[in-house]
């Protein structure tokens, strides 16, 4: 055969040969890229973000003392603990003097009034002069009930404070207590009118009582004086002597 027909008979085969090569590394090609495809996809889906979301806030918690610095390391508030409140008197002692049947000290339920007082004293005698008596006036204890003394009228008089005029009946000038104690047995009228809780009235009825019972042997015998109760007594106790 000649030379040249053997290269028309080999051309073919050559042609179809190479053919099948390129048509067998296009395939790979396209199965690498499919595969180099499939492998970024999967990396790009685990490195992706994770969503952030908001957890609901805490149902009955308070965030003020968050929100407040310190607010947390500060003490409990502290002091002195309450006082205790006094408990309230069941009953009160007054002095009833003047026109009634039964002057002196007498003994009411804390609250009573005026005409309680009186009551307790055995009332008024006949032709007493109450003037402007309140008989609605709360007692407190202490308080000197007087009825139409002569130079005091008719009132309630407070308890004198002890060493200190006090703001007594109107027969008490407010005069300055004394230095010295005053000798009831060579006292006058005036040094006994200048003591705490003792005016003109009160000053003439104990020299009437040392006129008519002599010297006076003890401080107490004030007591036996109409108009003088323990509240006055306090008050002139510590200022005489005898």
């Amino acid at each position: 055969m000649p030379r040249s027909a053997r290269l028309a008979a080999l051309l073919p085969a050559a042609v179809h040969s190479r053919f099948e090569v390129s048509r067998r590394g296009a395939i790979g090609v396209v199965v690498l890229a499919l595969a180099a495809a499939c492998i970024a996809a999967v990396l790009a889906w685990r490195s992706r973000p994770a969503p952030i979301t908001a957890d609901p806030p805490a149902i009955g918690v308070s965030t003020s003392s968050a929100s407040t610095p310190g607010a947390a390391s500060m003490p409990p508030a502290t002091g002195p603990p309450p006082t205790p409140s006094r408990p309230l008197p069941t009953s009160i002692t007054v002095a009833v003097v003047g026109q009634v049947h039964r002057p002196g000290i007498v003994a009411l339920a804390s609250g009573a009034r005026v005409a309680d007082a009186l009551r307790a004293a055995g009332g008024t005698k006949p032709g007493a002069r109450l003037g402007l008596l309140n008989l609605a006036q709360p007692l407190a204890d202490g308080d000197e009930v007087v009825v139409d003394v002569p130079g005091s009228g008719s009132q309630v008089v407070g308890p004198v404070p002890v060493g200190g005029s006090g703001a007594g009946p109107p027969d008490v000038p407010g005069a300055s207590t004394p230095a010295a104690p005053v000798n009831l047995n060579t006292a006058t009228a005036e040094q006994l009118d200048a003591l705490p809780g003792v005016g003109p009235v009160t000053a003439q009825k104990i020299l009437d009582f040392r006129t008519t019972n002599g010297p006076f042997t003890s401080v107490d015998q004030l007591r036996e004086i109409s108009g003088i109760g323990d509240a006055k007594f306090a008050a002139m106790s510590k200022l005489v002597t005898v």
